[in-house]
């Protein structure tokens, strides 16, 4: 089967993600800062990396180590609105960590 890689798996939908496509057969593997998630959400047999989508050293690590066939991309911050200051965090992360 597939290896996969999953950002922000950790979370709500991540984690739910991560566990279907591990029941097909697919070899998993989590990055996730924890920031909003939990390692308890993922079974035993996901590899979990801690980690930021901003380090450019770890995921080019991550797909040397492991040669992904596809990527899903689900670690984002929410809490728009609130103020400059989270507008800036959430453009960072969600839109230059996709890039």
């Amino acid at each position: 089967m597939s290896t996969i890689l999953v950002t922000g798996g950790a979370g709500f939908i991540g984690s739910h993600l991560a566990e279907a496509l591990m029941r097909r057969g697919h070899a998993v593997v989590v990055l996730d800062d924890l920031s909003g998630g939990f390692a308890d959400n993922l079974g035993d047999t996901v590899v979990l990396v801690r980690g930021s989508i901003l380090d450019v050293e770890l995921l080019s690590r991550l797909f040397a180590e492991h040669a992904f066939d596809y990527v899903y991309h689900l670690a984002a911050y929410a809490a728009e609105g609130l103020s400059h200051f989270i507008k800036r965090f959430n453009y960072t992360n969600n839109v230059v960590g996709s890039v």
